[in-house]
């Protein structure tokens, strides 16, 4: 399973999305496949949440940008396509490859990468953070100096902890998972952060888990709630569908409450209603965030 912020994950619904146009223009379909393709790739725009991003644009001029803008893509993909047969000369494909090729990128589009203006936003923070990981890079979340770059001794023990933590059931008893966090604490304190960041909410509830008892570690809960960054794991997690994450998330909020935490490191309190297991502290979280600090 490929994690959903990494290059490979976008590659692997990127290139069937657009290969579709391209083997449109290949093949010399006629004008009707790529308006067809156009219009799949307008619909999976719409169902990824993209309507959400509309700004302050009215929703009629948001569609037709949006509606315009995709026709635009698959316009100029196709076009590419036609260059290729004017150079190699018409691929002899079925005409319906090019519409599977794309259904297939448009499916994955839609259940990997979307979730609206939230979760593009998260996205693009996961993927700051991920590079960062990567190329043992300084990674800023709001322009806090006092950040330091990435040790890649951290990246190594929190990958050694994934891989234990990957060899866990998603039912692993409490002790296996504290075992894993406290060496992972021990060894990375508040850097290990990061890579967990990367790794959750990825069909694996073990990690979820482990990174909410990482959460509650009270140097690491501290560090990250002083800094804000926290509240990406909390939005994230409090998504997840398993009921022993929710139950981790739940002991963890109400820690965070007691603690009088400041409003930026709550989860958004309309997230937690719209969660059953969790609708219960939204009100108490609004409370929080409105009231003195």
């Amino acid at each position: 399973m490929f994690r959903r912020y990494e290059r490979s994950g976008l590659l692997v619904m990127a290139l069937p999305l657009y290969a579709g146009p391209l083997l449109a223009g290949w093949t010399r379909a006629p004008l009707a496949l790529p308006a067809a393709l156009a219009a799949m790739f307008f619909m999976a725009q719409l169902l990824a949440g993209k309507a959400e991003a509309r700004g302050s644009l009215a929703m009629p001029a948001y569609l037709g940008l949006l509606a315009a803008t995709q026709v635009v893509v698959v316009a100029v993909v196709y076009a590419l396509g036609l260059i290729l047969a004017l150079l190699l000369g018409r691929l002899p494909a079925p005409q319906w490859l090019p519409l599977l090729m794309t259904g297939f990128g448009a499916v994955l589009l839609v259940k990997r990468y979307g979730g609206g203006l939230r979760q593009d936003q998260m996205s693009a923070l996961l993927d700051d953070a991920i590079a960062a990981i990567e190329d043992a890079a300084p990674f800023d979340t709001a322009g806090d100096d006092s950040r330091t770059a990435t040790d890649p001794a951290v990246n190594v023990a929190v990958q050694d902890a994934v891989v234990a933590l990957w060899n866990l059931p998603a039912d692993a008893p409490v002790g296996a998972l504290d075992q894993i966090v406290q060496q992972l604490e021990e060894q990375t304190g508040a850097q290990g952060y990061l890579g967990l960041l990367a790794e959750i909410d990825e069909g694996f509830p073990q990690i979820d888990r482990a990174m909410l008892r990482y959460l509650a570690a009270p140097p690491v809960r501290a560090a990250l709630v002083a800094s804000g960054d926290i509240r990406v794991a909390l939005d994230i997690l409090a998504e997840a569908a398993h009921p022993a994450v929710m139950g981790e998330l739940r002991l963890l909020l109400f820690t965070l409450l007691d603690d009088n935490v400041p409003a930026a490191a709550l989860p958004d309190p309309e997230l937690l209603r719209a969660t059953p297991a969790l609708a219960e502290l939204a009100d108490p979280v609004t409370r929080a965030a409105a009231g003195p600090r």
